[in-house]
This record gives C-alpha cells, structure tokens and sequence, in this order.
C-alpha cells in the first residue's frame, strides 16, 4: 500500500507541475526580467565615466611675478635694438616712398648737439614740406600702428591666455609707447616732431598746445591699454567655475528594483 500511494502521490504532482503556468525566468527585478539587472551596472557605469570628465582638468602653474619681471628685462635688451631698427627703418621707408635716397644708417647712441641720439639715419632727395614732415613723424605712424594693433588684440579676445606670449607682446608695445610718447614735451629743434612743426610754420609753444594735447591724449589711450595688459599679465588665474550641472550616482536600491517574481 505505501508503495501505491507513493506511486500515486508522484502522479499527481507530476501532473500538476506539467499544467502549472511558467515564468519567463525565475528572478527578476522591477517585475522586467532577470537579464534587465544589466542595466543597473550600464547606469552606473555610464554615472562614473560622466562624474569623471566633470571633474576639472589640472590648471597649469603660471609663472611667478619675479620670473616675469627677470623675463622682461631680459626681452628688453634686443628689443631696444629692434627698437632703433624699426625707428629708423621708418625714416628710410619713409624716404623711398617719397623719391629719397637713404644714405646712411646707424643704430649706435652718440651725443649731438648737447642731447644723445639713439640712431641716425640720412638720406638725400629734394622734399615738400608735407613730404618732409612725412619722413620725420614716420616712425609716430609705425608706433600707433604698433599700438593701435596691440589695442585690437586686447579688447577683441585675439589675446593670447600664455604668460609669457603676453610679455613677449607687452614688451613690443612699451617700446612702441615709449618712443611715441617721448617728444610730447620736447622744445629740441633738431626733434624729428619739432621739425615736422616747423615744416608747417607751427613754430610757437601757443600754436603748439593743442597737437600736445593731442599728442598726449593719443599717449595716455596708449598707457590704459598697456596698463591693463600688465594688470592681466600679473593677475592670477581664476578659480574654475562650478559646475551645476554636476554628474550624480544614484545607488539606492528598494523592493521596487529588486524582486522575485514567477508562480509557485
């Protein structure tokens, strides 16, 4: 009997369980299918490699004021020699456009009349008094061309972030302000503006004033600029900003994600 009853008893469930409805898998989560698991671990993958391109890229170290300042006075020395070239370069261009012959050049200092001179240049060529003045203001012009140029630069974002491309500029552009700047209070006749005065009978201090005015006026233009260049090249950089919109990981896990589902 116990072994009919047995035999019966395994029928029956064997019978029952061939009936009973079947899961799609045995353990799910969020009542999706197991295999839907993965993509928790995608998630949260995906939430580690975004909240690491969100951090900030390490800041380059700047150079220290010293080093900047050393740098300067370094640069100085041959652009005081490019200097005097590109002044009296402009003199001799300025006398070929003009039908002039340039006769000479010196780029060596030397006393001349009680004043030294930086540089000389001479030439030969029957001038108007307009082409005369020409040649005289003609490295004014390639100043405020410089000027105007590093002007341009600054306030249009073509300004380079490298400190030391900054100097490089801010060095060229003192040197171009400085030999601008210079003649605004000369009374020298043998100045090369004094003689552009004389060339159109501009002759007395009262006739003067007002292109000194001018003079100066384009001068302190020129001395903003260049101070701002200097406030920007000392200036440290600014702390990266923060981001809102900052990558998060979400890592909470409920009855709601995890669960076992299926008919028993």
């Amino acid at each position: 009997m116990r072994i009919l009853s047995s035999v019966i008893t395994g029928v029956t469930l064997a019978a029952v369980l061939s009936h009973a409805p079947q899961a799609d898998d045995d353990v799910i989560f969020g009542n999706d299918v197991a295999g839907s698991a993965l993509a928790i671990d995608t998630g949260l993958s995906n939430s580690y490699e975004n909240l690491a391109a969100a951090q900030p890229a390490p800041v380059k170290k700047e150079p220290g004021a010293l080093q900047l300042v050393l740098e300067g006075v370094a640069m100085s020395i041959p652009e005081y020699i490019l200097g005097v070239a590109k002044h009296e370069g402009s003199h001799a261009l300025a006398v070929v456009i003009v039908g002039g012959k340039v006769t000479g050049m010196d780029l060596i200092p030397k006393m001349y009349n009680g004043s030294i001179r930086f540089g000389e240049t001479s030439w030969q060529g029957t001038f108007t008094p307009a082409q005369d003045a020409f040649v005289d203001m003609a490295p004014k012009i390639t100043d405020l061309t410089v000027m105007a140029a590093y002007t341009a630069a600054l306030e249009t974002g073509f300004y380079p972030e490298n400190k030391h491309l900054q100097l490089l500029l801010l060095v060229v552009a003192t040197s171009a302000w400085v030999d601008f700047s210079k003649d605004i209070f000369t009374k020298n006749p043998d100045n090369d503006t004094v003689k552009a005065w004389n060339d159109f009978g501009i002759t007395t201090e009262s006739q003067r004033l007002p292109y000194r005015i001018l003079w100066g006026a384009l001068a302190a233009g020129g001395a903003i600029e260049i101070g701002r260049g200097f406030y920007k090249l000392f200036k440290h950089g600014k702390e990266p900003p923060k981001d809102k919109n900052r990558a998060s990981v979400d890592v909470s896990i409920g009855p709601a994600y995890v669960g076992v589902g299926g008919r028993f």
